[in-house]
């Protein structure tokens, strides 16, 4: 965001008396008025040879092509044979940017209606004030058979936050949540990613996209609602072979490249993270038993083995992870009726079946057999 600041100073001094019984005065200077693009002050001086104190309220009003911008009222008392300087200093609460003058003035009127009443008119304060924010972002929806990717493209003074959500039918395939559009004058981002299941088929992709600004940003949100996109992919698999949880982790080097980062159940690993968590010894924990057999399952998917008959239970036991895990900040035992692993056991077991080869993929180890 530009921090220049333009600033005007308008001063007008005007001195005003009123005399009252017994040579007694009341004497008001209206001394100046700053104002720049946060903040406004004014300056009242005043004086009195009266014998009691004087009271005043002085109110004051700003405006921009008669539209009132700021208004408020100050007291103001002045002991006897005394004086008094007010200081009134505010910041704007609704100012446009650009260039534009302030008019306005201020008025002092007396606690007592025999004490005399003041009036100033401030002399137009001419300003020139940045734009706050500067941010026009437009976004394209990408998609094949074998991912999807949303283009960003712009130029924005401040970070955005994306929230997107990738459908296929009416089931969200793919989601991100709180990824950074960094402040650009040129913006040129790419939310992309694999499909987890190569769908396959005809087919139509969907998604919306929504851009939110910092709070407090005057920056504006976006939010975009993406065409249709129709695909007719091929339903092959090469099936290799799938893996069980002892196979991925004593062979990292077999990792696809997809598997760089792996989401599961909400939160996303690392290759190597995720193989340290395959190796530690979880006990009782059930959540490293349906860890290890997910994340051998989404690898066996990746490397192209039948996804049909497992795509389900994969996304349920994602779900069941988000709500129960992560590992290390929960623990799932298997005693109970109110033990999760009710439900979560029934998941874990056709996991299993798919990574031993017994559903609709074959093993790795048939495979080399019939080779």
């Amino acid at each position: 965001m530009r921090k220049r600041l333009f600033s005007a100073l308008v001063v007008s001094v005007c001195t005003l008396s009123f005399t009252l019984p017994a040579s007694a005065t009341i004497h008001f200077e209206f001394v100046d008025m700053t104002a720049d693009c946060t903040h406004y002050e004014i300056h009242v001086t005043g004086t009195t040879t009266t014998t009691v104190a004087v009271e005043y309220l002085a109110c004051y009003v700003f405006s921009i092509e008669d539209e009132i911008v700021a208004e408020g009222c100050a007291a103001v008392t002045i002991p006897p044979n005394s004086s008094v300087n007010l200081v009134i200093n505010e910041p704007w609460t609704a100012l446009p940017c650009g260039a534009f003058t302030v008019t306005g003035g201020i008025s002092l009127v007396p606690a007592k209606s025999t004490h005399p009443y003041f009036e100033f008119e401030f002399e137009p304060a001419d300003l020139d004030c940045p734009c706050e924010c500067e941010a026009s972002l437009d976004a394209e929806l990408i998609a094949d058979c074998d991912g999807y990717a949303i283009k960003v493209t712009g130029s924005t003074e401040v970070v955005y936050r994306a929230t997107y959500a990738i459908s296929i039918g009416d089931e969200i395939v793919a989601q991100g949540t709180d990824e950074e559009i960094a402040a650009n004058p040129a913006v040129d981002c790419i939310l992309a990613g694999l499909w987890i299941v190569p769908p396959c088929g005809v087919f139509t992709v969907t998604g919306e996209l929504s851009l939110t600004p910092p709070q407090g940003s005057s920056c504006p949100p976006f939010d975009f609602v993406f065409a249709p996109i129709d695909l007719d992919c091929p339903c092959d698999y090469d099936s290799p072979g799938t893996g069980t949880p002892g196979y991925w982790k004593n062979h990292p080097e077999a990792w696809p490249v997809e598997a760089e980062y792996l989401e599961v159940g909400c939160v996303v690993y690392t290759q190597a993270d995720a193989v340290a968590l395959m190796w530690e010894a979880g006990g009782n924990d059930k959540l490293h038993t349906m860890f290890n057999a997910l994340v051998a399952a989404k690898l066996n998917v990746l490397i192209g083995n039948d996804p049909t008959c497992i795509a389900d239970t994969i996304d349920a036991a994602d779900v069941w992870m988000c709500v129960y895990g992560p590992i290390g900040e929960a623990i799932v035992t298997a005693g109970g009726k109110a033990s999760p692993w009710r439900s979560g056991e029934p998941l874990y077991e056709t996991l299993d079946a798919y990574n031993n080869g017994l559903l609709c993929a074959p093993s790795r180890d048939a495979m080399e057999a019939e080779e």
